[in-house]
């Protein structure tokens, strides 16, 4: 993935939190990570592994061919 897809992701990662009523803070807290964890993966900064997103998906309540499937629409695919 380079930068572009890195921030296609992220935002598609903000706008899910967002639907679901949460902070960048309580997403943390359900990953117990910090919240710069979760603002870096939403900027872009910081690419999300696979093997986080199992973890990231359940911090927002969905689950992981949902958050692929909506990620994946984002980078139009």
């Amino acid at each position: 993935m380079d930068s572009r897809t890195d921030i296609l992701v992220g935002s598609s990662l903000r706008q899910i939190r967002k639907r679901q009523g949460l902070t960048q803070v309580q997403v943390a807290e359900r990953l117990s990570v910090p919240q710069s964890f979760v603002s870096k993966v939403e900027s872009g900064e910081r690419r999300l592994l696979l093997r986080e997103a199992y973890s990231y998906a359940d911090a927002l309540g969905i689950k992981v061919d949902v958050l692929v499937y909506e990620v994946g629409a984002e980078l139009g695919h």
